[in-house]
């Protein structure tokens, strides 16, 4: 298992079926480990992203704060575009710790949790 994985389910508490979830690195670099450089994504939309190539991470920043404002219907936005507002709910997911809205701990990621 790579550092970054261990590194990332130590620190949020959590497990995931490795085979359907990956670690993507924010800025691109994987050398770059810092906990805030580290994302858990469904692997499909993991390869999208890289296929989007978005690793600037000040540019990648600006388009998720766009994408917050944006009242656009999901399905109506351009596929790339698509691809960055799935990152953002799953970086949502990351920002409040993996856990349930009551508070309750998320243990274990599946396909469903963004849903």
């Amino acid at each position: 298992m790579h550092d970054y994985i261990k590194i990332y389910a130590k620190h949020f508490g959590i497990t995931w079926d490795r085979s359907k979830f990956e670690v993507h690195h924010i800025d691109g670099d994987r050398g770059n480990n810092d906990i805030n450089n580290l994302l858990l994504l469904p692997k499909d939309l993991h390869r999208a992203l890289h296929q989007c190539n978005v690793f600037d991470a000040e540019r990648y920043e600006m388009q998720m704060l766009q994408l917050g404002m944006s009242d656009q219907d999901p399905d109506d936005l351009p596929p790339r575009v698509q691809v960055l507002e799935k990152c953002r709910v799953w970086a949502m997911l990351r920002v409040v710790g993996y856990r349930y809205h009551d508070g309750t701990p998320m243990v274990e990621i599946t396909e469903d949790t963004a849903v």
